[in-house]
Formats: structure tokens, sequence, C-alpha cells
């Protein structure tokens, strides 16, 4: 290393820096004014301070047995300027209340907020933590666009396989505490936190981070309209705090919310409702439908006749739905994002396709009465709570639900009552259709026009109940079962019928489609690469000594970068033995990489040494924010020291 300072000279960089790293010097000299000692976090891609890098501010209490715990506060330096004068006051409280409190940090992270999304001021900052079990984590997520006077906490995400992740019930509930004591007024981003468990929906990548790498940690908003109560609530969250249980990691639960009463439902009381539930349940549908009642006998006899529709209708509704699936995905291209279109397509060609399918049931001898299907409801329904429940558990309420309107109302005969009962089966199903679509996004939109096998299976078992319902309406329209005069002709007949009604739908939605839906929205890349022609410069000096080469790399840019990836290539050498910057040798025997962080100096100064005598192919990967969009722009150049210095 000190052969390596020798040959280069100072590494001091005489580089402007960035706006991104201006604005942490900027904010690390005014704490550090002020007395609160604050500490430099460099990013763990670079740890140079040419980039931005985080910044800790920690307060310590006087209570030993207090050190178990900690709670860390994540705010991104893009936005803290705005509410210095906010956090002065709270460092203010801080200082002068050092009991009945745990260690208290905060971090406020460089480089979350670029284009890429990488969060590496969160990852570096996690990545030194030495117990990540026993530290809360309350990170304070601004949105621009957001003016929302709510107090929002975001209790989960996905994380980066795609995975549920959800905060303990312990954080949340020392989140709500804290904001019942301040009289504070809350709601859940997302409300259901099965659609988080499941990996449905994701709000924050932060959070999602940190609950991935097993951080207790939970997000709160912080928008321009309600910036009182959220340093209202972090001052008595501090105290607050105190009382964490980390030993409590229960995930599968869920809350009831009403004014400021709060109840947690736990995966232990989910297990009593389910075991409750279905013993009731199983004493209702079995019991006393077959073996009290004159009409027993027949009601059996219907029952043998009627129960093969159930795997029947399953198949068939498994098999329209990825017919459906296709059939959408051609019709609506990838880059369309009206997903609630896309869902309601989709289940309109199944719903059509199974009606085409069974005109066929009318050359076949299935039961007239509808008692019978719907005890087949009842059957179902049960059904799907142990399904769903197995995916996820306080799922199994949705059909319990289901399940006691269908009970209730399975001997209704009036055709208006039975499409009102189908409408009131959807009731269930509507809150949470509703905050899937809301907070939809990319990985959404795919799930639904490239829905699994697994998901497609589950989603015809939901499906089944409303064919049931379907048929006991085409009962009442005398349009189910065999009919005297039925022949294979006039059913042929109705099935062209039914098939071109169909076909004019799907030629209307096609049209609907390329009226109404946006169009192909790719960004037009060619034109943004012309203008980066000859935008990016690469230049080497060279010095050797001791039997080894020092390069200077200068990689400069005629408009700012996002960041830099730089790839060494050596044949049959390793091809980089120091360097000033972090980099990656282990993806392969003959290359380097440096895979800098966002916001680097201009011109960025790669200084390296090797061994002497062979050549390195240097790839330089340049990335910009070009309208919200990011793009690369790549320059190869042959690093040889030796032909250089003329050896």
């Amino acid at each position: 290393m000190i052969l390596f300072i020798i040959a280069n000279g100072s590494l001091l960089a005489t580089s402007l820096k960035s706006s991104q790293t201006i604005t942490s010097d900027k904010l690390f000299f005014y704490f550090e004014d002020l007395n609160l000692h604050p500490q430099k976090q460099l990013l763990s891609n670079s740890l140079s301070d040419n980039f931005p890098y985080n910044i800790i501010i920690t307060f310590n209490n006087e209570k030993s047995e207090l050190e178990n715990n900690k709670v860390s506060i994540l705010v991104s330096q893009d936005y803290v300027g705005r509410y210095l004068k906010n956090f002065n006051n709270l460092f203010t409280y801080l200082q002068k209340n050092s009991t009945n409190r745990p260690i208290i940090s905060f971090i406020f992270t460089a480089a979350d907020e670029s284009s890429e999304k990488t969060i590496a001021g969160t990852k570096t900052y996690i990545s030194s933590l030495d117990n990540k079990e026993s530290t809360l984590l309350l990170h304070l997520d601004y949105d621009k666009n957001n003016s929302s006077p709510d107090f929002v906490i975001t209790p989960g995400g996905r994380s980066e396989n795609n995975k549920g992740v959800v905060c303990s019930s312990s954080v949340l509930s020392t989140i709500i505490k804290t904001c019942n004591k301040e009289n504070i007024s809350y709601r859940i981003k997302g409300t259901f936190f099965n659609l988080y468990r499941l990996g449905l929906i994701n709000t924050s990548k932060t959070l999602s981070y940190l609950l991935q790498e097993g951080v207790p940690a939970i997000s709160i908003d912080l928008t321009n309209s309600n910036v009182i109560q959220v340093f209202q609530f972090l001052q008595t969250f501090m105290s607050e705090s105190e009382n964490w249980d980390s030993s409590i990691t229960d995930i599968h639960y869920s809350l009831i919310h009403l004014s400021h009463y709060t109840v947690f439902v736990s995966e232990y009381m989910y297990v009593i409702l389910m075991i409750i539930s279905i013993a009731i349940m199983l004493f209702l549908s079995f019991g006393l439908s077959f073996v009290n009642g004159a009409h027993s006998y027949i009601h059996r006899k219907e029952f043998a006749k009627a129960w093969p529709i159930i795997p029947l209708a399953v198949i068939i509704t498994l098999i329209f739905l990825i017919l459906s699936q296709n059939l959408t995905n051609l019709i609506i291209s990838d880059t369309t994002v009206n997903i609630l279109f896309i869902f309601f397509l989709k289940i309109i060609f199944t719903i059509l396709f199974v009606l085409l399918f069974s005109l066929a049931q009318q050359i076949f001898n299935f039961p007239m009465t509808g008692f019978i299907y719907g005890f087949l409801l009842t059957i179902v329904s049960l059904i799907n709570i142990f399904i769903f429940a197995s995916v996820d558990l306080p799922l199994a309420v949705v059909f319990i639900i289901e399940y006691i309107i269908i009970y209730i109302t399975r001997k209704t005969r009036k055709l208006i009552y039975i499409v009102l009962i189908m409408f009131c089966m959807l009731v269930p199903y509507v809150p949470y259709l509703v905050s899937f679509f809301y907070y939809a996004d990319s990985y959404s939109l795919n799930l639904i026009k490239n829905t699994s096998l697994k998901i497609n299976f589950l989603f015809s078992w939901a499906l089944v109940p409303f064919e049931i319902m379907m048929i006991r309406i085409a009962i009442r329209l005398q349009i189910w079962g065999r009919h005297p005069t039925a022949t294979i002709k006039k059913t042929v007949i109705r099935a062209i019928i039914t098939a071109s009604a169909i076909i004019l739908f799907i030629i209307g939605s096609v049209l609907f489609t390329l009226e109404v839906l946006p169009a192909d929205l790719k960004k037009t890349e060619n034109n943004n690469m012309t203008e980066l022609s000859n935008i990016l410069t690469l230049t080497t000096s060279y010095n050797q000594l001791v039997g080894r080469s020092f390069v200077d790399l200068q990689v400069s840019s005629r408009i700012p970068v996002l960041r830099y990836k730089i790839i060494l290539e050596s044949q049959n050498q390793i091809p980089i033995l120091e360097a000033n910057y972090p980099y990656d040798i282990l993806g392969a025997p003959y290359i380097a990489t440096f895979n800098l962080d966002a916001y680097p100096p201009e011109p960025l100064n790669l200084k390296f040494s090797y061994t002497a005598n062979h050549t390195i192919k240097c790839k330089t990967i340049a990335y910009y924010d070009i309208n919200d969009t990011v793009i690369s722009k790549t320059k190869e150049i042959i690093i040889n020291a030796s032909e250089n210095l003329g050896d």
C-alpha cells in the first residue's frame, strides 16, 4: 500500500464534487457546529468522501441496562434540509432527556433517492450493525408528490426475491401506542397485511430491504402537511420505544382499528377461530341437511349425481383461465399499465368460455333442483377456507364470511334474490381488490398478465362458487339441465351463437384497448443514445516502479453522471493488485469490477496497480438519468503501461 501511494502521489482528489456530495458536506459541518458530534459513514462501494456519505448522530442514555435495545431513525439527506428546524428541536429535547429511553441514532442516508433506487446509504448502514434483531428502525419516507396530512404507517413490503415481508406485531404495537398516547389519528398503508405477506404489494423499497435483512423496522410517511404530527410522534416515540419487546416476532397477525381502540388478532387466535368455525360448518353442512329431514334420501341421491360438478368446474375453470391469460396477453402489450382492465378482461374471458362450455350440460342428466346446488356451494366454500388458510391464515376470514352468506341464503328461490346474493358474495373480496389495485406496481401487473399455474389453480377455486351461483340462476331461467327438445344440433347452434358473442366481445375489447389504454410508452432510447455520443472521455497516465505498473484512469463526462461501473479484464493474469476504490474480483478469475456508488466526482480518478508487461481491457459504463429514465453509455480502451512508457 505504501508503494501504491508513493507511485500515485497523494490520493486526495482534486475533482469537483457532485451536488449530492456537497449536501453531505454541508450537513456534516452544520451538525458539527451544533456540537452534535456527527460521524461520517462512507458508502461501501466507494469508501471515499468524494462520494456522498451517511451522517450518523447518536444520543446515548444514562442507564446501562437499556443498552440492549437501540432505536435508529433513518432519513434521506435529499429532503432533510427542509426539516432542519424540526430536527434541531428534537435533538435539543433528546439532549435534555437522556433517561428512560434507549440509545437513539439518527442516520441521514446518502444516495438512497437516486433514479436507480439502489438505497446504497441504507445498505451501508445495515451492514455495519452488530445486532440487527435488537435495533428498532424507523424509516421516515418522504414523497414530494404526496401532500396528504394523514399520519400513514407502512408495515411491510416485498423482498428482492419477491417474497412478502411484514414487521412484527411488537414493532407495530409500539408505534400505535405512541399514536394513541398523542391522540394521533393514523391509517395503515395497504390496509391488509395479507397483501404484504403474499408479496402482492410493495410501497417502500427501503422498508422492504430492511425487513428482508431481518431488521425490526417500520416506515412512516413524511409530507409537508403532516410535519407537526410526525415530529410530535417522534418525541413521544423515543421514550415509548423503551417498552418494545424484541422477542416477539409474530408476523401472521391482523389489526382491527376502531377510533382509538386497536385489537391485534394473533396467529393463535386465528387458529382457534378456524377450529371453531369449521366444526360448526361441518355440523351445519352435513348433519342437518342429510341426516335429518323428510327429504334426506332425495338430497343424498341428488348429491350423488351433482358432486362431480365441483372437480369438473375447477379443472375447466383452470383451463379457461390459462387460455384467457394467453388471449389477454395477445390483446394487450407488455407496456400497458392499466392493471384493473387486464384483470377484469381475463375474468370476463374465463366466464364467457365457461358459459360456452356449459351449453353441453343440456345433453346430460344433472339435477334440476336449486337445493343441491346450494349445498354444493357450502361444500366449495368450506373447501376454500382450508385451501386459502394454507396460503395465509387470516385469508380464512374472507371465506368464512362467504360461507356464512352462502349458508344463510342457500334455500333462496327467487331469481332477483339469487342475483343479489351473488353480488353479496363479492363483498368480502372488494376491500382486498381495491387495496391491491391501488398499490399495484409493475410486479403486480406481471403477476396478473403471466400468472403461474399455482395462482391460477387458487383463482379457479375462488371462482367456482360464483359459477355454481350462475347454475342456480340458470335453473330459475329454465336453461339448465337436460330438456326434452334438446338435441346435439340445437346445442351446436347455441354454441355457435355464444361463440359469436364472445368473438364480438373480443373485437370490442381490442378496439377499446387501442383507443383507451395507453400506447406503448417506451422511451426514445435511440434518440437519447444519439445525444450521448462522444459524451464520455477516458484518459490514462502511467508510472512504473519495482516491477509494477501504476495507472491513473480519468473518467470524464460532459453531463452529470448517475454512477459508473468499471470492468478491468486481463487474458491470463490478475488484472489488478491495488486500487483507491473497492473492487470485486471474485466473479471471475481475471476480471475486476468497480461498482461505484451514485453521484461520483467530476472527473473520476481511478488509480490502480497491476503486474507490469501485460494488457488490460478497460470497459467503463456510465449511467445517466435522462427524463427519469436510466440510460447507459459504454466506452472501452486498452491499457498497456509498458507500451505507453516506451518499454
